[in-house]
């Protein structure tokens, strides 16, 4: 028994074709009511093999999981009764994608609010490096701060001392050079001998002789300069503009004495703590246990992922059609088969 499609269609159109415009208009109704979502990704690079099947681990653990429910407050966000239905309707909106060839992670989360997608995806990467630093780098990265903190202040103090000078004193090049030097030569030698400690006090092996031979040559060397500098700087007050009378003299020379020590000690100050920012900050890269990298920081996406709205139209007006056809087809079926033919 041959179908004729056509004479189907034309038979039923009058059926068809508003079970088709009733499916659509449905489906615009409700995919217009869904929500819009974004979707933002983070990459990272890890170059041990093992540890990167470790960090993809442990990325899906639950305890990853929780702390990221925790940290945004996902129980409310998903209006659930406690963290464990939080997690499992967090799942649905993370997918993480191990690329073996490069070491690569991608962590990607799906959000109805742009901001908080690229919030989460960062977060990921931020709890992660936070369980993998050992616990001597927390204090490396306090001492750190505090140590910028004390070289903005210093920096202040220096621009303030500079805009007071003793009145009528006008600093040339050469005495502004002096003063930097003696700074930088006493924070080197201050610098040394903390290494040398330090060294003394950790390791006692005979292969470190030649360091502390080479530190002990760089703290004379910068002695000796240091006492040339600071002749250079007496012989230059010596030599100054002072006011007549006695009691002037040892007044300005006293005030511009003051001026000049203020100036050097500031500039010591600046120096040496430039100094152990930067040690400071070696010491930090040492004791990061994972040589994780961030390749691709997340950022708010600029155009939503999804729904696809057209698709989704399309798509149901077409299975609409097929059903309809379908479904009269097989009314076709029976009536032929009720009738014998």
């Amino acid at each position: 028994m041959e179908i004729n499609y056509i004479e189907l269609f034309r038979k039923y159109k009058k059926f068809i074709i508003p079970v088709v415009i009733l499916a659509t208009v449905i489906s615009i109704v409700i995919v217009y009511r869904m929500p819009l979502f974004y979707r933002a990704t983070t990459k990272i690079y890890v170059s041990d093999y093992e540890n990167i099947r470790a960090t993809y681990a442990f990325l899906k653990s639950q305890e990853m999981l929780d702390r990221i429910v925790e940290r945004f407050n996902l129980v409310n966000e998903f209006k659930v009764k406690n963290s464990d239905r939080a997690r499992d309707k967090f799942l649905d909106n993370i997918q993480f994608v191990f690329d073996s060839r490069f070491n690569i992670i991608e962590i990607k989360v799906k959000w109805t609010n742009e901001e908080m997608a690229s919030e989460i995806a960062n977060a990921f990467v931020e709890e992660l490096q936070r369980s993998y630093f050992s616990p001597a780098l927390s204090q490396l990265s306090s001492q750190r701060i505090q140590y910028e903190n004390h070289l903005r202040d210093a920096e202040l103090e220096l621009t303030n001392i500079q805009n007071n000078p003793p009145q009528g004193f006008a600093a040339n090049e050469r005495l502004k050079e002096i003063i930097k030097q003696i700074a930088e030569l006493r924070a080197d030698i201050v610098f040394g001998e903390n290494i040398l400690i330090s060294q003394k006090a950790t390791s006692t092996e005979m292969a470190l002789a030649d360091f502390y031979l080479g530190v002990l040559k760089d703290v004379k060397r910068d002695n000796n300069k240091l006492n040339l500098l600071e002749n250079e700087l007496s012989n230059y007050l010596n030599k100054a503009n002072l006011p007549q009378g006695e009691v002037e003299k040892y007044l300005y020379l006293k005030e511009l004495t003051a001026y000049l020590s203020g100036l050097r000690d500031v500039e010591f100050k600046i120096v040496l703590y430039k100094n152990l920012i930067d040690k400071t900050k070696v010491e930090e890269a040492a004791h990061n246990i994972l040589d994780l990298q961030i390749i691709e920081k997340a950022a708010p996406p600029l155009e939503p992922a999804g729904p696809s709205r057209t698709q989704i139209i399309i798509l149901t007006a077409f299975l609409s059609l097929v059903a309809a056809i379908f479904l009269f087809l097989l009314i076709e079926y029976f009536k032929n088969t009720k009738h014998g033919k």
